[in-house]
């Protein structure tokens, strides 16, 4: 892998050689333009945004701490914070100024108030692998995805207790007690694996991805139950974006290369599912092996969140075997122009991110908008840093 003296850069190259963001009008959509680098030296797979403190948090998951990154500045900002604990599932609550934090290896909650850096109360027992977490800010509730219980674990954040678990698609994997990531465990079924979530807060609906199922579940927050039949996406399903104002949702097919659009109103898939990046597998579903020679062709892998810029209607998708961020027009569901390069480079060996030890390159993940800014972040995972972009840059889309 490239050291990090080398990898610094390359990054600076990457951030000089897109210029200078120009003054664009509002009006007339733009792809986006590297503006600023934020190293955090650790492999960063969760990210947050608070639009209220002008803050985005990051996990360094080799040291389990959280990074504080200043949203004008574009640097960190204090000390990291020990979480102590794997945290996989990460959001900030706007109400309540409060951090708060999944462990995927302890299986629990955890709440920091923002203002103090503390700790509020005990971790919060979840269940097996808790994955991610979203906040319906209207009453202060938690859904966190329970990947091997099978369930969305939904937590009272005033009381700090759990008020319900709603079983997503088959459930937990069987026989009662087995732990797929355990050897001495064994599953004879994987079960739903919910993983990724996104709310709502206008319709107060949570989605959630049933990851081994190719499906999509909707929960109604004012009821807490499971809401009409279970939505097909794509293969392996992981990450979300939300368009609140055309109520629209889009998910990241990472097996497939593609992202599906769901209208949030009638809960059915719009056309066809959209390629993106380098696309698809070949052979189809080859990564299903286990190994990096089933596959002739990686495609790009779109992982994680996926940031929404309601004003101009584009969504932002990291591809993470490309290493790149990809604008898409939300009225035609197209991708909007060239891709635009946020890590070291493509990974090499193509797939070696799943299985094996990289050469060069890293893996884009997640994408986050602050629409008080304009700007997006996202993560370089084995460059270690979180790369930040001007929405709207100085080159128009394919539209203009």
């Amino acid at each position: 892998m490239y050291k990090p003296a080398i990898k610094f850069a390359v990054a600076t190259a990457i951030v000089s050689a897109l210029g200078t963001i120009q003054s664009i009008a509002a009006t007339t959509p733009r792809l986006p333009e590297v503006i600023g680098l934020v190293p955090i030296n650790g492999h960063v797979f969760s990210i947050a945004l608070s639009n209220k403190r002008n803050e985005v948090y990051a996990v360094n998951s080799d040291n389990q701490k959280l990074y504080i990154i200043d949203g004008k500045a574009n640097t960190l900002k204090g000390s990291p914070f020990d979480l102590g604990t794997t945290v996989n599932g990460l959001t900030y609550n706007n109400k309540t100024d409060q951090i708060i934090v999944a462990s995927i290896s302890d299986g629990t909650l955890s709440i920091i108030d923002r203002k103090t850096m503390q700790f509020v109360g005990a971790p919060i027992a979840l269940g097996l692998h808790a994955a991610k977490v979203v906040i319906d800010e209207a009453s202060n509730t938690a859904y966190v995805s329970v990947m091997h219980g099978g369930y969305v674990a939904v937590v009272d954040l005033n009381k700090h207790t759990v008020k319900k678990k709603i079983i997503i698609g088959t459930g937990a994997p069987t026989p009662a007690g087995c732990n797929p990531w355990d050897a001495k465990k064994p599953c004879t079924t994987q079960g739903s694996t919910p993983l990724s979530m996104a709310i709502n807060q206008k319709t107060h609906r949570v989605y959630v991805a049933a990851y081994l199922e190719n499906a999509v579940s909707v929960i109604n927050t004012q009821t807490n139950s499971i809401q009409g039949a279970r939505i097909s996406v794509g293969s392996q399903p992981n990450g979300f974006g939300i368009n609140e104002t055309t109520n629209r949702l889009y998910v990241n097919n990472w097996q497939d290369g593609t992202v599906s659009v769901i209208d949030g109103k009638t809960n059915k898939a719009i056309g066809k599912p959209i390629v993106v990046g380098s696309g698809v597998q070949k052979p189809a579903h080859c990564y299903e092996a286990g190994k990096m020679t089933a596959c002739k062709s990686w495609g790009s892998m779109p992982l994680g969140p996926i940031g929404v810029n309601e004003a101009t209607n584009q969504f932002y998708v990291a591809s993470s075997n490309d290493g790149t961020i990809i604008t898409l027009d939300g009225k035609t569901n197209k991708v909007a122009g060239a891709d635009v390069p946020v890590t070291t480079g493509f990974l090499v060996p193509a797939g070696c991110a799943n299985f094996g030890a990289c050469t060069k390159g890293s893996s884009a993940q997640n994408v986050i908008y602050n629409k008080a800014t304009d700007k997006l972040y996202t993560v370089s995972l084995a460059d270690g840093w979180v790369m930040v972009l001007k929405s709207q840059g100085s080159k128009p889309t394919h539209a203009h």
